[in-house]
């Protein structure tokens, strides 16, 4: 980005050129830097949806024209115009500000350029200074999975000013940065730092595994607000609709970024699958097989023989494919779409777990039943 203008990076408000320059995550929506003819549409976002105890236009404005790397849109077309229906604001913050910002010196509202990090220059931390959307809740996790590709490996804070903030900075990972700021209004960390996202996906490894840790989870989370949030446009509190800390989660990866993810809950005689998704880039890859099958192979592990699932009207085709069968002519309406009812049967795996298993083995992480764990070499160690 060092050797581009600002003038190249921030061409007309809603010009073609502008649209061309964004990066399109879904039909008609797309991310992109906001140009200075924005910011009174900009303000208005952030004043209408989070408070009005907010920096002044003149202040964002300022800061973007400081670095316009500080401030991305959300846009929908509409035709042949398009209009900005979300903002993703972060102060990229020199070491001077990360200081500033732990030891209380940084002014949020109004923060001094000395502590913010020149167009060009990697910065030493990020604060995501807002996040609004209209008509939903959040777009974090889609604007996040989308645009902070090139700040990989930099800490992330946020001060989680509102309920819906809060509980969503919650979901995805965040923690406070001293007990004291475990609070609405106090100052948040990400745990892990945000997947670096490529253009280039030639031979690197895809890998499936079972959410395990926090980051994880985060990952899970903001391909689910990329696919259905930002691209269906599904209520943010639909999507997350409460179950996801009672489930089990499979994400799938292509080196080191998320590709897919699937949820799965258990059930007396079957496990339903939901929420599966697979970002653009990865849907005519080899992901989607891998995501599937491994997620079909939990489900045999644990001794089940039927999976429930619950396909979009016109997708029927592709799970009859993979061995489903219509389950009766009962339509679903949830989320503005319809859906059928489809169930697969399968072989219980011959290595199912049972209460015939070493004690130890049902201890192991979901899906490393095979490994030994951490209580494996805790029971070794009080044998010694």
């Amino acid at each position: 980005m060092s050797d581009m203008s600002r003038e190249s990076v921030c061409p007309q408000k809603g010009s073609p050129k502008e649209w061309g320059n964004f990066s399109e995550i879904g039909t008609n929506s797309a991310v992109g830097r906001i140009s200075s003819e924005w910011f009174s549409d900009v303000s208005a976002l952030v004043r209408k949806q989070i408070f009005h105890d907010t920096a002044t236009p003149e202040v964002l404005e300022g800061v973007q024209l400081y670095n316009p790397d500080s401030f991305w849109g959300l846009f929908k077309r509409i035709g042949a115009v398009h209009e900005l229906i979300g903002v993703y604001g972060q102060l990229l913050l020199n070491p001077r500000g990360h200081d500033a910002l732990l030891n209380g010196a940084l002014d949020r509202l109004n923060p001094a350029f000395a502590y913010l990090a020149k167009f060009g220059e990697r910065p030493a931390a990020v604060y995501i200074w807002c996040v609004v959307a209209k008509k939903r809740g959040a777009m974090l996790q889609a604007a996040l999975m989308k645009q902070l590709q090139d700040q990989h490996g930099m800490p992330y804070y946020a001060s989680l000013a509102t309920q819906d903030s809060f509980r969503i900075g919650k979901q995805i990972g965040f923690q406070p940065v001293k007990p004291t700021d475990d609070r609405i209004g106090g100052l948040f960390k990400l745990p892990d730092t945000l997947p670096v996202l490529r253009s280039a996906l030639a031979e690197r490894p895809v890998t499936t595994k079972v959410v395990e840790t926090a980051a994880e989870f985060s990952h899970v989370f903001a391909l689910r607000a990329a696919t259905f949030v930002a691209e269906q446009d599904c209520p943010i509190n639909e999507e997350f609709d409460g179950n996801d800390f009672s489930a089990q989660h499979i994400v799938a990866y292509v080196g080191d970024a998320p590709a897919a993810a699937i949820r799965v809950r258990y059930f007396h005689s079957f496990a339903k699958w939901e929420r599966f998704c697979i970002l653009p880039r990865f849907r005519k890859s080899s992901v989607r097989d891998e995501i599937l099958s491994a997620a079909e192979e939990i489900v045999r592990r644990k001794g089940f023989n039927q999976i429930y699932f619950q396909a979009e009207a016109g997708l029927g085709a592709f799970w009859e494919r993979r061995g489903f069968r219509r389950r009766g002519e009962r339509v679903v309406r949830f989320s503005g779409r319809e859906y059928g009812e489809f169930i697969k049967a399968i072989a219980a795996s011959t290595n199912a777990i049972t209460l015939e298993d070493d004690p130890l083995v049902l201890n192991r992480v979901e899906g490393k039943w095979h490994k030994p764990g951490i209580l494996d070499r805790s029971s070794e160690r009080l044998g010694a």
